[in-house]
């Protein structure tokens, strides 16, 4: 099989500014399905983080994704991404200089049935954010 591969690195500064500028986004938050105070909530937060996400636009020293598409049917068959952080003088980075990061999926099997069966000791998904949020999500008639 043919495919493209598509390479695309990004620049770590408008990377951070990107993300920063994303986070504050109400319509965004909004289609996550937050309340007006979680949004306040959120809100604030960001403000306490633009600091960290100067930090990170300095810090990140690489990244970039990579994809392979299907010539003839135009789906994604893999994609490979990666990430370099230089932690040098970070806080509580005490001999650690740098960190790289990397991750690949590749997927197959297109248009062909799936059965998933569930662990037996599985927990709802709701129940999951509950536990990753707190009571961030509680009361706010957010669903997933």
């Amino acid at each position: 099989m043919q495919v493209y591969h598509v390479k695309a690195i990004a620049d770590p500064q408008r990377l951070a500014d990107a993300l920063m500028k994303a986070a504050q986004d109400p319509a965004l938050a909004k289609k996550l399905g937050g309340t007006d105070s979680e949004l306040g909530q959120l809100g604030e937060s960001l403000k306490q983080s633009e600091q960290e996400a100067e930090e990170l636009g300095k810090a990140l020293k690489d990244a970039s994704v990579d994809y392979w598409i299907g010539v003839d049917d135009m789906l994604m068959y893999k994609a490979a991404l990666a990430g370099g952080l230089d932690t040098t003088g970070q806080k509580d980075m005490e001999g650690v200089e740098g960190m790289t990061m990397t991750a690949t999926v590749t997927m197959s099997g297109f248009d062909e049935p799936v059965s998933v069966s569930p662990p037996a000791q599985a927990k709802s998904f709701d129940k999951l954010m509950e536990q990753m949020f707190g009571g961030m999500l509680s009361g706010s008639g957010t669903s997933f």
